[in-house]
């Protein structure tokens, strides 16, 4: 009985070892997981403002559209519109664009 009880302990503990182990691998490997997408969601957040228009318009650059909140790419498009919104950091203004055809 004795070295029967000795068997089942020895088991038992060998068991909870494993157990251990794996739950430590679990945890690292969940930590390392986490670890790589918040690195990749502040990389990525880096990139989004990079992008950001808003920051070109802080620099002295505007954008032009027409009437419908088209964007304005050329003189020539711009020289077919009536009017014209342009869109600077701090606001945006309507103008009559007196080259219009």
């Amino acid at each position: 009985n004795e070295k029967i009880i000795g068997l089942l302990e020895q088991k038992m503990t060998d068991f909870l070892n494993k157990c251990e182990k794996i739950n430590l691998g679990l945890m690292l490997n969940t930590n390392s997981a986490i670890r790589d997408k918040l690195n990749a969601l502040s990389s990525n957040n880096r990139l989004l403002d990079s992008l950001n228009y808003k920051k070109t318009l802080n620099r002295g650059y505007a954008i032009i559209k027409d009437q419908d909140e088209t964007v304005i790419e050329s003189k020539k498009a711009a020289d077919q519109q009536k009017k014209l919104n342009i869109i600077f950091s701090d606001g945006e203004i309507s103008v009559k664009n007196q080259n219009h055809k």
